[in-house]
């Protein structure tokens, strides 16, 4: 029976020491490319696999041993103003996730403050991000998207990344004759499972005329994937109960006026629930004084500004430690260019029955 080849086949095959084969298959960086690629290629001519076990088993000790040393993550802010990451309820779940994740791993996770690059280009946005975090020894970076989503598509070589958030700016359509962007790997919501779970679950509470509100900021920025959903659902509805979506032009927060057109909306259609993103829907819908056709409604990204509301809880926690996973496992693998095939990993909601939607035992 033919022995498996170990790292010392490889070592004595090649004349580099163990030691020199273990990091070269780790990439690690230390090690030239050319002596890299010679050893990877020989590795393969020889059939050498690692063994899976031994993998889990170092993983496992390296989260279970509390480090002596904390490695440092970083996380991009470059919103002006006040810090919404750790004030703002429908924000501040996506850091504690990534900072308690963190944690676990053996790192700390630094907010990187610049909100002071208004003025600069996108390519000048990351050299001024690059000092910073050359001069703190700092491997990775979670960018999650908000204020300036065009930082994910600058040149990050060097650096771990991954994206928090989905933005239309950050996904890649390819053009013919034109280079393909950059773009880190990233984590984001699924927004159209997120959807269809929302139009199945409030069927099953009874509703049949489901409306869903957006603007057309938010419609755009995710791709447009919770109207596809929506869409998709409303052909599953009987033709008398389908309704068209609402998108409305604004992104500015509103406050308790309705948005222009909604009151013709209701009034054409008459949603017995309404879909929407906004903490301001409750308002809106008491300010038509609609009388008997006022409708129940759900937010599709339940957070603390909407406790007690029924909708999708997008597991925001989940998501901001999944984006420090990603970063993690790249340094793992001593990973620090921009991927050629970036993966998205999508984080599943759940449907919550709050006050603002019947309850289980009032289907009708």
């Amino acid at each position: 029976m033919k022995t498996a080849p170990t790292l010392q086949t490889i070592a004595d095959a090649t004349g580099f020491h163990r030691m020199t084969v273990s990091r070269a298959l780790r990439n690690d960086p230390s090690i030239p490319t050319k002596t890299r690629d010679k050893i990877r290629e020989k590795a393969d001519e020889l059939g050498y696999r690692p063994n899976p076990l031994v993998s889990a088993l170092m993983a496992q000790l390296r989260t279970t041993k509390p480090p002596s040393f904390r490695a440092t993550l970083a996380w991009i802010n470059d919103h002006p103003g006040v810090n919404p990451w750790k004030t703002a309820p429908y924000m501040r779940p996506y850091y504690e996730g990534a900072v308690d994740r963190a944690s676990q791993l053996g790192f700390q996770l630094e907010e990187i403050a610049v909100p002071y690059l208004e003025s600069l280009g996108p390519q000048a946005h990351v050299t001024q991000i690059r000092r910073i975090l050359n001069a703190r020894g700092i491997p990775g970076l979670v960018l999650p998207l908000n204020y300036r989503p065009h930082l994910s598509k600058q040149n990050w070589s060097g650096f771990s990344v991954a994206v928090l958030g989905r933005h239309k700016s950050n996904i890649d359509y390819p053009v013919p004759g034109h280079p393909r962007e950059p773009i880190p790997h990233s984590v984001a919501e699924d927004y159209y499972y997120n959807m269809r779970l929302a139009c199945l679950s409030l069927r099953e509470l009874g509703y049949k005329r489901i409306g869903w509100v957006s603007n057309r900021w938010f419609d755009t920025s995710t791709d447009s994937l919770y109207t596809a959903a929506y869409d998709q659902e409303q052909l599953g509805a009987e033709p008398a109960n389908r309704i068209p979506s609402f998108c409305f032009a604004d992104r500015t927060v509103l406050g308790p006026t309705p948005p222009a057109g909604l009151d013709a909306w209701f009034s054409a259609h008459k949603p017995d629930v309404i879909l929407g993103r906004f903490g301001e829907m409750n308002q809106w819908i008491k300010a038509l004084k609609l009388g008997q056709h006022t409708p129940d409604y759900a937010h599709l990204g339940l957070a603390d500004d909407v406790k007690g509301w029924s909708g999708i809880d997008t597991q925001m926690h989940v998501l901001g430690a999944a984006a420090v996973d990603m970063v993690v496992a790249q340094i793992n693998r001593n990973e620090r260019e921009t991927p050629e095939h970036p993966k998205e990993v999508l984080i599943r909601g759940t449907w919550v029955t709050g006050k603002t939607t019947r309850g289980a035992k009032e289907k009708q």
